[in-house]
């Protein structure tokens, strides 16, 4: 029997569904293609340098030559007055200098991009290194560790340390006037100001991509006021549907790889979040019984399981395999010495026993393809230990 809550809940969804001309409206809006929305990489920090690093580097098939790489550095340079800045180097020297030599590097000693200038002029000898931050974390500590590392194999280039941020650099004082910071608005003033000069002598290739990637960073950091308008209308018609699709419907890029890649394997998912998303292998179905005394949030509890868990923080994608808390202490004990007597390394506590824990790096959790690629890669690495514990499990639970 379905409760008067459920029918109410039920009711504003279908309400929300199919009565919401402004859905309409805002679904129309949305839909205009844009190849970083498309490939869900409007917010991957390692996309974006890549991106600029095509803008910045003169001998790039964009036909703009050196004038984003002037202009950027003439921008940052003009923006940041209070900082210390190498002698000799301003927005005007930067207009004069000869960029016939310029190298971009991407990733090297991990550092997000790196412009060098290799001039025979002295003066013209610079080092930029940018530091690309979308997200908050990291930043000046990172900035400075490289700028150590490019003045160690660079000790006679100036070196122009700049962090890259959605945050406005204001021309004021910071607390760390070793640094040059820039925001991505800054960056859209600049880089658009060439695209309206320049577009006709851009080959139509890369005219449209630059249009599109302008698109992508005024929707990072300026507010659209009539998409705002339509939203908030929508939330006054229907908020209690909107509040039941954000409490029930939140996901994540991570959520979205991981199941479709257990589902793919023919894995059964027990349980997922944002970040974690909880699995019983194939294989282990059949010999596994479920007798676990934790785990209450698993669809079936089952005394051995697996999981995947995602940490931005750390960028890693981790698997790990447990043994859980079961409601006979002599069966979980066989099973973990059986563990520990078939070669894997147990670490035991109360709740869990965990046999085996791997992980796989990760530049950028909103960059699917990337994600996709760490489950796929993860789950390859597991066959062989998943083989392994089989064989364990049948024997001990067979028993």
């Amino acid at each position: 029997m379905i409760s008067s809550n459920e029918e109410d809940s039920n009711r504003a969804i279908d309400t929300f569904l199919a009565n919401n001309p402004e859905l309409e409206e805002l679904s129309a809006r949305l839909a205009r293609f844009n190849v970083f929305s498309a490939l869900g990489i409007e917010k991957a920090e390692i996309k974006h340098s890549n991106t600029l690093g095509w803008l910045l580097d003169p001998r790039e098939s964009h036909g703009l030559d050196e004038v984003v790489l002037r202009r950027f550095l003439s921008s940052v340079l003009l923006n940041n007055t209070d900082a210390k800045i190498p002698p000799g180097v301003s927005a005007r020297s930067v207009e004069l200098m000869d960029f016939n030599d310029v190298e971009v590097r991407r990733e090297w000693m991990h550092i997000d991009l790196l412009v060098l200038n290799h001039t025979p002029a002295p003066d013209h000898k610079l080092a930029l290194v940018v530091e690309n931050k979308i997200r908050a974390g990291g930043g000046p500590e990172q900035l400075h560790r490289y700028e150590k590392a490019v003045y160690s194999q660079f000790k006679d280039y100036k070196i122009i340390p700049v962090l890259l941020t959605l945050e406005e650099a204001q021309g004021q004082e910071h607390e760390d006037e070793d640094l040059l910071r820039y925001g991505y608005g800054q960056l859209l003033g600049v880089l658009q100001a060439i695209y309206d000069q320049r577009k006709s002598q851009m080959p139509p290739p890369a005219e449209a991509f630059l249009k599109q990637y302008l698109d992508t960073i005024g929707r990072l950091t300026m507010p659209d006021k009539e998409m705002a308008r339509i939203c908030k209308e929508i939330y006054r018609k229907h908020r209690e549907a909107v509040d039941l699709i954000v409490k029930y419907g939140k996901a994540s890029k991570f959520q979205d790889a991981a199941e479709a890649a257990l589902t793919k394997v023919g894995h059964e998912l027990l349980y997922s979040n944002t970040r974690r998303a909880v699995f019983m292998p194939r294989s282990w179905q059949e010999s596994v019984p479920e007798n676990c005394t934790v785990w209450p949030n698993h669809s079936k509890r089952f005394s051995v399981c697996c999981w995947l868990a995602a940490s931005a923080k750390h960028k890693i994608i981790r698997l790990v395999f447990e043994v859980g808390k079961m409601d006979d202490p002599k069966l979980r004990l066989a099973c973990v010495n059986a563990l520990r007597d078939a070669g894997f390394t147990v670490r035991v506590s109360t709740v869990y026993s965990r046999f085996l824990s791997c992980k796989a790096e990760i530049q950028d959790l909103d960059d699917e393809a990337e994600v996709r690629e760490a489950i796929r890669e993860l789950l390859e690495r597991a066959k062989e230990p998943m083989a392994k514990a089989q064989a364990v499990f049948r024997q001990v639970f067979a028993k």
